[in-house]
C-alpha cells in the first residue's frame, strides 16, 4: 500500500481521527506543523472534516486522562481508579475544556452514531479485525460516503475501500 499523507489531501470530505486532533493539542512535535496546516483547511472550508460523538468521547477522555496525570503527577493509567475515590476533580480542568472547544470552533461536522452503525460496526470488527471504536468510525464513515480518513492508526489499511491520510 502507498501512504497517503495529509499535505497532500485534495478532496472536499474527509473523516478526521481523534489521534489527529490529540497530536495537535499535546503537541507533538513531528506532526504539529502538518497537522495545523490540515485543520486550517478545515476551518477555511477548504475541506469539510467530519468527526463522529465517538471520536470527541475517544479525545475527551484521554485529554482527562492527560490533564490529571500531569496534574497529580500519576501515570495516566492509573487515572481512571485515582478519579473513582476523588470528587470535585473533573470540573477543575481546564485544558479539556480548551481543546474541546478549540476543535467545535474549527467547524467540523459531528455526526451521531445510530443504530444501523452499530450492527454494520459489529459486521465490520469481525471481518476486518478492527477494535469497537474503529469499527464504529467505518461504519459511519460508509453510511456519509466518505471514503478519506485523516489518521495515524495503520488499522484502517485493512478496510478495502477506504484511503488513509498520514500526518
Amino acid at each position: 500500500m502507498i501512504d497517503l499523507f495529509l499535505k497532500d489531501f485534495k478532496g472536499k470530505d474527509i473523516f478526521i481521527d481523534s489521534n489527529i486532533f490529540l497530536y495537535n493539542l499535546m503537541g507533538v512535535p513531528e506532526f504539529v506543523e502538518t497537522i495545523e496546516e490540515f485543520l486550517n483547511k478545515v476551518e477555511n472550508g477548504e475541506v469539510r472534516g467530519i468527526v463522529s460523538v465517538i471520536v470527541l468521547n475517544e479525545i475527551w477522555y484521554k485529554l482527562i486522562i492527560a490533564e490529571v496525570s500531569k496534574i497529580k503527577k500519576i501515570q495516566p493509567s492509573q487515572v481512571p481508579n485515582f478519579l473513582k475515590t476523588r470528587r470535585n476533580i473533573i470540573k477543575k480542568l481546564k485544558k479539556v475544556d480548551e481543546g474541546l472547544n478549540k476543535i467545535i470552533k474549527l467547524g467540523v461536522g459531528i455526526e451521531g452514531v445510530e443504530k444501523e452503525d452499530f450492527e454494520k460496526a459489529r459486521k465490520l470488527s469481525k471481518k476486518f479485525d478492527l477494535l469497537t471504536n474503529d469499527s464504529l468510525i467505518v461504519a459511519c464513515m460508509k453510511r456519509l460516503k466518505i471514503r478519506d480518513i485523516a489518521t495515524n492508526d495503520v488499522d484502517f489499511e485493512r478496510v478495502k475501500g477506504i484511503k488513509v491520510w498520514k500526518p
